[in-house]
């Protein structure tokens, strides 16, 4: 399915939370570093993450999630720490918060429940915010819980782009 990056900025303004899907070397990249400029032409705070990025998605996993005690019991008070970061943007007079995070099945290989539930109340505050984007890009399934793998596990709050 060919996708035009009108399209896909349509799609992304349109869900909130959008999942670039796709083989090795398919654009996904090149799509996250065009969705990158737009935004920040558009003056939104960006956030990109990917596995060589100087700011590391472990690392804002850790300063957002620090001062909550329990991610899975305080989904309340990470939505109230979001919000915060969320303010700060405001008074920047930036227009908004966009997450783009790259090479997400890395990030997720082997590691425990709270970042992989991190990703999903992202995806929640995006949805729940129209000035704030998740999108996030990777090769493959990657898995979210036990029996589910990450397109099951989400198909409710990320909208798919398929690549390729």
């Amino acid at each position: 399915m060919e996708n035009n990056f009108d399209d896909i900025i349509e799609s992304v303004l349109t869900n909130s939370a959008v999942w670039i899907s796709g083989t090795y070397g398919t654009g996904k990249s090149h799509i996250l570093n065009q969705l990158r400029e737009f935004f920040i032409d558009k003056n939104y705070e960006v956030r990109s993450f990917n596995v060589e990025s100087n700011e590391t998605l472990v690392n804002f996993f850790n300063k957002i999630t620090t001062p909550i005690i329990n991610i899975n019991n305080n989904d309340q008070d990470f939505e109230l720490h979001l919000s915060r970061l969320l303010e700060t943007i405001s008074e920047s007079q930036k227009n908004g918060l966009v997450m783009l995070i790259d090479e997400l099945e890395f990030w997720f290989s082997g590691m425990e429940h709270e970042r992989r539930m991190f990703i999903q109340l992202l995806a929640e505050f995006a949805i729940q915010h129209k000035n704030v984007f998740l999108i996030i890009a990777s090769s493959k399934d990657i898995s979210i819980g036990e029996n589910n793998n990450f397109r099951n596990g989400f198909k409710d709050r990320f909208h798919e782009i398929r690549l390729g």
